[in-house]
């Protein structure tokens, strides 16, 4: 993220000279009217408390490193330090990534834990059980099976309505506060492997057994593979046996 890094650092990710990265960044920050009231008001926040806060209260410390930055010659003739300059970008950063981070969690709390009728959250299984609540994902038989960043990955039956996984979404984006006029937005891929998109109407033809999911799954392997000139063949990924492997290169040789 631009937010984060320096101009050496974002030139050296993207090899263009320091002017150039000065340049993606400036044109980011000003096409962003609020972004530097924003920044310069975090910045604030960490130097005045020495740490900075998250959308729901987790908090990134910086009190030791501004102590010490601050007990150094070059703080004391200028009033200016690299370690200081370095919490302000890492205070921005943690921030806004961290309130993702909330919002990644949150969501899997009220995905994964009923909710009773008083509208607080049961996280007794035993009560759980006893009660007979249903959680969201209980209702459509569907489980996490994984985190990924801010992705969240579901094993769902090949039936599952629609509607549920739109319900997903609406509980993933809606998780935290937003009084900050953004919009938050989560896409739907839906298919039987990690990294595939199939439309309803794929899924559909998948469930009837008039589409075979790995015809799909060939070809997007034979797409990706041509990009770097390696054409694909049956069994190319296939596990082989040491000794096999000896054999075939004794042949070869």
């Amino acid at each position: 993220m631009i937010y984060g890094i320096t101009e050496l650092g974002l030139s050296d990710q993207i090899e263009c000279s320091k002017e150039e990265a000065k340049e993606l960044i400036d044109g980011f920050k000003s096409s962003m009217p609020n972004y530097l009231m924003w920044e310069a008001t975090t910045h604030r926040e960490m130097m005045d408390k020495g740490y900075i806060e998250t959308v729901l209260g987790r908090k990134r410390r910086f009190g030791e490193s501004i102590a010490e930055a601050k007990q150094e010659d070059m703080w004391k003739r200028s009033g200016r330090h690299w370690k200081i300059e370095k919490c302000k970008r890492q205070s921005c950063n943690a921030k806004i990534q961290g309130s993702s981070a909330d919002q990644s969690k949150k969501a899997m709390v009220d995905l994964f834990y009923p909710t009773r009728p008083n509208g607080t959250k049961c996280f007794d299984r035993r009560e759980w059980l006893r009660e007979g609540f249903v959680s969201q994902l209980e209702k459509d038989d569907i489980y996490i099976v994984l985190q990924v960043h801010d992705e969240l990955i579901f094993d769902a039956p090949d039936t599952v309505d629609p509607a549920a996984l739109k319900a997903i979404t609406d509980t993933m984006v809606n998780v935290i506060p937003n009084n900050v006029g953004v919009r938050f937005r989560s896409d739907i891929e839906v298919s039987p492997y990690w990294g595939g998109n199939f439309s309803q109407e794929q899924i559909r033809l998948m469930t009837e057994g008039a589409l075979d999911w790995r015809k799909v799954f060939e070809e997007e392997v034979k797409k990706k593979l041509s990009k770097f000139g390696i054409e694909y063949e049956v069994g190319m990924f296939a596990d082989v046996d040491e000794d096999e492997e000896t054999e075939s290169e004794e042949e070869r040789g």
